[in-house]
């Protein structure tokens, strides 16, 4: 019995020491969820880069506009086509209408926009930007005046006259969509209203040695014109509040209608269309404070 007994009286002071030993061990905590600065907030940047257009410019009409033709391109008190629409008025205007201008500009300016990041992953916004262009000899040339430079009323061109274009300063308003890869990298697209600022230079000689033109003349009309814009990019977020960015975007414009040398019977109506791609790199701040706290999944 005795040594029952203490076989007894062992295992229990065995047992407890055991449960003893188990109770004083730590408890390994889960990992702690990280937690990620926050990509919503007002943000400032500056952008440069390049701007292509490919301007089309046609010309509608050569003469006195209300003598021998409209702005429309429509030959004054002259039939109309079995459709019962005015016959264009194409007798001055040569094969050398329409052209296409090949415009390579740089582009700088600067932008600003508020974001707003959700479910954790996914970003709103909403940006502004105003940029100029800028080219080497500041505008885009070809001889003679376009619609009036091979052959024009029996005289052969182009001679000394010529036709330019110019773009000059872009602005937007964008609205934005964007999706966390990781904390710190944002794929987005933008698109929404553009603007473009755009100019047409025209200069001729007298008639004598050019197509058109009675005497020396020189011209110049512009316009500010409305359109959309759609593209996206590439941002890289750093010490919380520096944005990196690469962005692409496409904008078309309003057509152009120009109307140089009025009422000097030199006459030139012109219609213009004008499309433009950006390719642009940019650095911002976002005031955001720091702000730390949204949880991401990655």
């Amino acid at each position: 019995m005795r040594k029952l007994f203490s076989a007894i009286l062992f295992g229990t002071l065995a047992a407890g020491a055991g449960q003893a030993t188990a109770a004083d061990l730590p408890v390994k905590a889960p990992p702690p969820v990280a937690a990620v600065s926050s990509w919503t907030g007002l943000y400032l940047g500056v952008e440069a880069g390049a701007q292509w257009a490919d301007p089309n410019m046609t010309t509608n009409c050569l003469g006195l506009i209300g003598t021998f033709c409209t702005p429309g391109g429509a030959r004054i008190n002259n039939p109309v086509n079995g459709a019962g629409n005015p016959i264009p008025n194409t007798f001055f205007v040569d094969a050398s209408s329409p052209h296409k201008f090949d415009i390579l500009a740089a582009r700088v300016g600067a932008y600003a926009g508020y974001n707003y990041q959700f479910a954790p992953n996914w970003l709103i916004g909403i940006e502004g930007d105003l940029a100029f262009a800028w080219q080497p000899d500041n505008r885009k040339s070809v001889a003679g005046i376009v619609g009036c430079a091979i052959n024009c009323l029996g005289v052969a061109g182009p001679g000394i006259d010529s036709t330019s274009v110019q773009m000059l300063w872009d602005t937007a308003i964008r609205a934005r969509l964007g999706y966390l890869a990781t904390p710190d990298v944002l794929l987005y697209v933008a698109g929404g209203f553009a603007m473009q600022a755009v100019s047409l230079t025209l200069r001729c000689g007298p008639l004598a040695a050019n197509p058109w033109c009675v005497a020396n003349r020189s011209g110049t009309d512009g316009s500010i014109l409305p359109g959309w814009t759609v593209g996206g990019g590439v941002e890289y977020k750093y010490n919380r509040n520096w944005i990196l960015r690469g962005e692409y975007r496409y904008s078309e414009f309003d057509r152009f209608n120009s109307l140089i040398f009025q009422a000097t019977n030199d006459d030139v109506f012109s219609s213009t269309k004008w499309r433009t791609h950006i390719a642009t790199v940019g650095i911002s701040y976002l005031f955001n404070m720091g702000a730390a706290g949204v949880v991401a999944k990655y």
